[in-house]
């Protein structure tokens, strides 16, 4: 589930139109304008070193949870071909002994190969962001538009 976020660029107007998979973004939370080149913040995209125990417990539910709705695609799939292709009635008990086990196994099968690919995304989201967060000069960036508070 994603929605569309669109910020402007303070001085020109420009549009910066973004899908966004979840609300809350991992990843560089500014951006320079194409056509003026001041900055925009994106304040629903956070550096992941700069979310909170709850927004990261948050953010990793709403992925496993997107993940188990996502799997949900290949029961139906099976649903449709043992009623479209094979002609099996679910419904009067007509050879459907085994599609409790051939539901629960596309489903794991489903399950597995959407939660692989989401996975590799998102953990490389997690790395870009911390090596971003080592470099000094983009902490020294965040602190001046406020982002973050000033080191000690």
């Amino acid at each position: 589930m994603g929605i569309y976020v669109t910020r402007s660029c303070p001085k020109c107007g420009y549009a910066f139109e973004k899908f966004e998979r979840n609300y809350v973004a991992i990843g560089q939370p500014f951006r320079a304008c194409p056509k003026c080149e001041s900055i925009v913040i994106f304040d629903h995209v956070k550096e992941w070193g700069l979310l909170s125990f709850e927004g990261k417990l948050g953010y990793i539910f709403c992925h496993i949870f997107t993940n188990l709705f996502l799997s949900l695609f290949g029961l139906i799939l099976v649903l449709i071909y043992y009623t479209f292709v094979l002609g099996v009635d679910i419904s009067s008990g007509e050879r459907t002994e085994n599609f409790a086990f051939v539901a629960f196994l596309s489903y794991l099968l489903t399950f597995a190969a959407v939660s692989a690919k989401r996975t590799v995304s998102f953990v490389r989201q997690i790395n870009t962001s911390r090596k971003r967060m080592e470099e000094q000069k983009y902490r020294e960036e965040l602190i001046k538009m406020g982002l973050i508070k000033e080191e000690m």
